[in-house]
């Protein structure tokens, strides 16, 4: 195998988000470029310079059209919903020519990719809100321990802690989990909910108005015009405040642990 570079993987990373925005606007289905890929739109009309990675978002029911319906003869959706040892609860659209090996987690069929985050109801009332996402929260967080691989982690406390955390979740299997986590992620209706938010996140599993997502901006993206919320100053500020600010210097630094190669 060919190793493969940061500006070739952003290359390919961009290759297909382009062949995924084409679906999706042939066949009618909804999404928007999310996190730092939003960020990078509005405030770099491409990449954010620190950046390595693309999101996009989809409203459930598109997000439903989108799995059951993508095809392409070199990239592949892959989520936990088709394959329950898949260990990320956000889905990604994958280019099955490559493989990528990330620090502390183990897929063998991982390879450079978009990440596909839902974006789900939630219920109206604020506490009832609270309380959904943070049961979401812990079982996601749990799904995610299970899959972790300790030796990876180069700290010995986390090492122990990630350890005894493994032993406990032996009590629930993956299966018991991403159903669990799926049941969850559904219970509030796209159509009927006023307020939705992106649940396999991290960083944006917070409480936003579903008039934000109703409308789509087409937006410049590198070489490209990609869709963005109508609503995407306020979701933005909503989960990053001051967005348009840069960050300090020594903030500005690649976050993710990747080695990407092209197979022969």
């Amino acid at each position: 195998m060919r190793e493969i570079g940061l500006e070739e993987r952003k290359k390919l990373q961009l290759d297909i988000l382009a062949n995924v925005a084409s679906f999706c606007e042939r066949h009618g289905i909804t999404y928007f470029l999310s996190s730092g890929t939003l960020i990078g739109a509005v405030r770099h009309q491409g990449y954010i310079p620190w950046d390595d990675d693309i999101d996009i978002m989809m409203p459930r029911p598109d997000y439903e059209r989108f799995a059951k319906e993508y095809h392409s003869d070199i990239y592949e959706f892959m989520d936990m919903n088709k394959d329950v040892a898949f260990p990320y609860v956000l889905a990604k659209v994958v280019d099955t020519r490559t493989r990528l090996q990330e620090a502390g987690r183990k897929y063998e069929r991982m390879g450079v990719h978009v990440d596909v985050f839902p974006l789900d109801g939630l219920p109206s009332g604020l506490f009832s809100c609270k309380w959904h996402l943070f049961l979401l929260g812990r079982l996601i967080y749990a799904r995610s321990i299970k899959n972790i691989v300790i030796k990876d982690c180069r700290n010995r406390f986390k090492q122990i802690c990630y350890a005894v955390y493994k032993i406990f979740l032996r009590l629930f299997s993956q299966k018991w989990l991403t159903e669990k986590i799926l049941r969850l992620q559904m219970k509030y209706n796209w159509q009927t909910a006023e307020y939705v938010s992106s649940l396999g996140s991290s960083t944006e599993r917070v409480r936003g108005k579903k008039e934000w997502f109703e409308k789509g901006i087409r937006t410049a993206f590198e070489e490209y015009y990609f869709q963005i919320p109508i609503g995407y100053d306020s979701w933005l500020r909503l989960i990053y405040g001051d967005y348009m600010k840069l960050p300090p210097e020594e903030k500005r630094v690649i976050g993710h642990g990747f080695e990407a190669y092209m197979v022969d």
